[in-house]
């Protein structure tokens, strides 16, 4: 890992006050051997393990979507969008029914899938510690609130669907080829409890950047199956194909 590369992987609470450093990005977040972890996964892995509370909401809702393109757009909108039931309506029926496996999944990723790229300002990344706090199971509601006074834009987002490599009809891989996350932190909507943090604005391409095990670069993909004619992402899938045959 050269002094570029960047740490999402670690949970930290949202600082009080704002810790001034000489240089470089603040806070525990990059203390330690430093692993680093796609930012967005922090809001889709908090919606996940509030499934049991998300479920009903889909209820008269379609979930799912007509093709596979269709059901990453709608997964990574919620993530833009904080839209948890829309996170939820993206992903596999078999995962949503039992969230530990999505949760397992979840890890596996955030212990083997790496990305590269520009230090966030410490205050977007303040927020982001939060969302990823509650990878205990716990639902903070402070975070939860935190996380809301960001806006976040799904800028450009182009991507490729190809087969899957072993022939199944009822499988597809989704690559992103381009697109920008763009998030906007607004301390004005912060709760009263999380004070010292102040405007900032980031910007993080979701197509660049990413490596397997910290040195193998990769094209970034989301595996998609189908159930009962809809589309929808796998987690599990997507760790299984993006993971497969590199360092456990």
């Amino acid at each position: 890992m050269n002094g570029n590369d960047v740490d999402y992987a670690v949970p930290a609470a949202v600082p009080r006050s704002r810790r001034v450093r000489d240089s470089g990005p603040v806070g525990p977040l990059w203390g330690g051997r430093q692993r680093s972890l796609v930012q967005a996964g922090c809001w889709a892995l908090a919606a996940v393990l509030t499934l049991v509370l998300l479920v009903p909401l889909l209820t008269g809702q379609e979930a799912g979507a007509d093709s596979p393109e269709d059901a990453v757009s709608r997964l990574l909108g919620g993530i833009a969008d904080t839209d948890p039931v829309a996170i939820v309506g993206s992903l596999d029926p078999s995962e949503t029914d039992d969230p530990d496996r999505a949760a397992a999944a979840y890890e596996r990723l955030g212990n083997r899938l790496m990305r590269a790229g520009e230090v966030p300002p410490a205050d977007v990344t303040a927020v982001l510690a939060a969302a990823e706090s509650q990878v205990d199971g716990s639902v903070d509601l402070t975070a939860v609130a935190t996380v809301a006074a960001l806006d976040m834009d799904l800028d450009g987002l182009r991507l490729r669907v190809e087969p899957d490599p072993a022939g199944l009809e009822s499988r597809a891989r989704v690559f992103l080829i381009g697109g920008d996350l763009d998030v906007a932190l607004d301390p004005a909507r912060l709760p009263d409890a999380v004070v010292g943090l102040g405007r900032a604005t980031y910007s993080m391409p979701l197509a660049e950047g990413w490596r397997r095990d910290r040195t193998e670069p990769i094209e970034p993909f989301l595996v998609t199956v189908e159930v009962e004619g809809r589309w929808y992402v796998s987690l599990e899938g997507s760790a299984d194909a993006l993971l497969a045959g590199g360092r456990r």
